[in-house]
């Protein structure tokens, strides 16, 4: 016996087969795996009616439109087609709007780009080799970590952290 196609409508999945008439067929659901064989969702016996197989498209909350189907006869498994081929002409299109997310981001923007486009966060590079120094003289600022003095240069500190403000303040 062969599925010749998969069809679903708004409320079955329809298995087209050369199998006889009126014969008793297991139809088995699995989940789709690529590479692997998914694990059994349900397995339901039904009979062949004018070349078809009926199952309903929605089990529970479950829609079966993406599920790899597996017909037993009493001869062993059955060929052809395991996912839905065709698609009715009444089933509806996804008609949902594209989500949006709440937040653009960006790599890199300056304060005007970030102003015109309205970017809620955006990637800020800090040189710390370039704002420290070894000696402690100068204007610098001193950081004492495990028992070591950093110093970083105040100017360059104080134009990060205006830069960082500035974007701050524009959300």
């Amino acid at each position: 016996m062969n599925i010749l196609s998969i069809e679903a409508t708004r409320g079955a999945i329809l298995l087209r087969t050369d199998g006889p008439e009126g014969a008793q067929v297991t139809v088995r659901e699995r989940a789709p795996l690529a590479g692997a064989v998914g694990r059994v969702l349900s397995q339901t016996a039904v009979r062949i009616e004018n070349g078809t197989m009926s199952l309903a498209r929605f089990a529970g909350d479950h829609d079966r439109l993406h599920s790899e189907f597996e017909v037993l006869t009493d001869m062993g498994y059955a060929s052809g087609a395991q996912y839905v081929t065709d698609l009715a002409e009444d089933l509806p299109e996804n008609a949902l709007p594209y989500p949006q997310p709440d937040a653009i981001k960006a790599l890199y923007g300056t304060p005007e780009d970030i102003r015109a486009l309205g970017l809620r966060q955006s990637l800020c590079n800090v040189n710390l080799p370039a704002m420290m120094t070894t000696r402690a003289d100068g204007d610098v600022i001193p950081f004492e970590h495990d028992g070591r003095t950093y110093y970083f240069l105040r100017d360059r500190v104080e134009a990060l952290d205006e830069s960082l403000s500035g974007m701050a303040k524009q959300g």
